[in-house]
């Protein structure tokens, strides 16, 4: 560098404009074009499937919480229909026991 600055400095811009500095920004401006680059384009397709995937999550969350309310609603009936059995079963005991005194009183008389 000491003995061939102005080499080196031609190197990375030279005064024509094909130095290494304008090939490499040649080379990364169809990159980083804020609306065609590969860069910009790859941010955008991220940023839409991100977008997607929460779409996705919150379609699955409305889904859940409605599948939740649904099973409560099925428990409540079926917890309210076992607590219902024991009073059942006394009353049909309890038919049972008044048609079977009833059917032995009128085979004694």
């Amino acid at each position: 560098m000491n003995s061939d600055f102005a080499g080196v400095q031609n190197f990375f811009h030279s005064a024509t404009g094909t130095g290494f500095a304008a090939s490499l920004k040649a080379q990364l401006d169809p990159l980083t074009d804020p609306t065609q680059g590969a860069f910009s384009i790859e941010l955008k397709g991220m940023s839409d499937g991100e977008k997607s995937f929460q779409d996705q999550i919150d379609h699955y969350e409305i889904y859940i919480a409605t599948q939740k309310t649904l099973l409560t609603q099925q428990y409540t009936q079926v917890d309210l229909a076992l607590r219902q059995l024991p009073l059942l079963q006394q009353q049909i005991n309890s038919e049972l026991n008044f048609n079977g005194n009833s059917n032995s009183n009128s085979n004694n008389g």
